[in-house]
């Protein structure tokens, strides 16, 4: 399928475009915003494809079970980083404060479950496979901090804290002064400088029986904690949050499920920590900032009362930070970002 064309803004100077950097899912391939909006696909039938922080490289997996690959986007050369029949790898991450290594979730075929799996990792240099920790369950994919010194990782009734060189310890709340009787972990995310880790939780917030979901920010400089957005857990909330810091740090964006009574869809939160500020979009998922930090874009849904539909019904959505205006991208109808790659 052709990609859709893009408006490239007129100038005396050659100007680049503002979405430029975009990457993209639509229709199997990977597709690529240039300097000039133009889409162009770079890879293509992949998956759990993720691409390299100045966009020169792309990881992704491939085969059953699957082992990651890495292509150089300019000479189109690909390199097999794994190679273990019987262990199923996914989640690959370049790690931008540790560029010689890319971090993976790997899971034996015999296992299953959504906690399955562990936290491995490959030296690009040398090829050799690193097992973070076989002890602890990764739960998916991993936050990791741009420093290049810790991986946050876990689900369910823990929270663990790889720190490069020393190994892995858990999270404990209490230790941060929160004490909560029962406390889920869900998803993870660092803010830049790796002192601050949020994470979506759900637990017993308010006393037995009420069951509740938001947002905590542990500060690991500090060992003081806030809650974020904490409400009654209704319906959907047994799907997965996503959660995301700004590049400038300002800003949480992260997608909520079961917030609203009878509404399955996830409801996207915009929420400043330093001043409580929030905004809310109904029927919207999958947030990725702009390189600064200024403009966000999502999946806005159509409402599900209105009928059934399915992901060939989903618009991108750009959003200015503050103003909230948004308007509909000139994307196809059925894509899904993946990544804003600065310039």
């Amino acid at each position: 399928a052709p990609a859709t064309e893009m408006p490239t803004p007129q100038s005396t100077q050659p100007a680049t475009h503002p979405l430029a950097g975009l990457v993209y899912l639509y229709d199997d391939r990977l597709w690529l915003v240039g300097q000039d909006g133009q889409p162009a696909a770079i890879l293509h039938q992949a998956s759990y494809v993720t691409p390299s922080t100045d966009g020169k490289r792309v990881l992704y997996a491939s085969g059953d079970p699957g082992d990651i690959f890495m292509k150089d986007l300019a000479t189109g050369e690909v390199r097999q980083l794994t190679d273990t029949p019987g262990v199923h790898k996914s989640y690959a991450r370049f790690w931008p404060g540790r560029p010689e290594i890319v971090v993976y979730h790997f899971t034996s075929i015999d296992e299953i479950g959504p906690s399955a799996g562990y936290l491995g990792a490959v030296k690009l240099q040398t090829g050799e496979q690193l097992v973070l920790d076989a002890q602890h369950g990764s739960g998916g994919a991993a936050a990791l901090a741009d420093t290049g010194q810790a991986i946050a990782y876990g689900g369910g009734d823990q929270a663990m804290i790889y720190t490069w060189g020393s190994g892995a310890q858990r999270l404990e709340p209490a230790s941060f002064n929160l004490n909560l009787k029962s406390i889920y972990f869900d998803s993870a995310a660092w803010a830049p400088g790796g002192q601050q880790l949020a994470w979506t939780i759900r637990g017993e917030f308010m006393g037995e029986g009420d069951y509740q979901a938001g947002i905590v920010v542990f500060d690991l400089a500090t060992h003081t904690h806030w809650l974020l957005h904490n409400y009654a857990l209704h319906a959907g909330g047994e799907f997965s949050n996503a959660i995301t810091w700004s590049p400038d740090g300002q800003w949480l964006a992260t997608a909520l499920y079961g917030d609203v009574p009878g509404q399955r869809s996830s409801t996207l939160w915009v929420i400043q920590p330093s001043s409580g500020t929030e905004h809310s979009v109904s029927f919207a998922s999958g947030p990725v900032w702009s390189p600064d930090g200024k403009r966000l874009v999502y999946t806005q849904w159509p409402d599900p009362a209105l009928g059934n539909f399915t992901g060939q019904d989903a618009q991108i959505i750009l959003m200015q930070i503050n103003t909230w205006a948004n308007e509909v991208l000139p994307l196809p109808r059925g894509s899904t970002i993946l990544d804003w790659i600065g310039n």
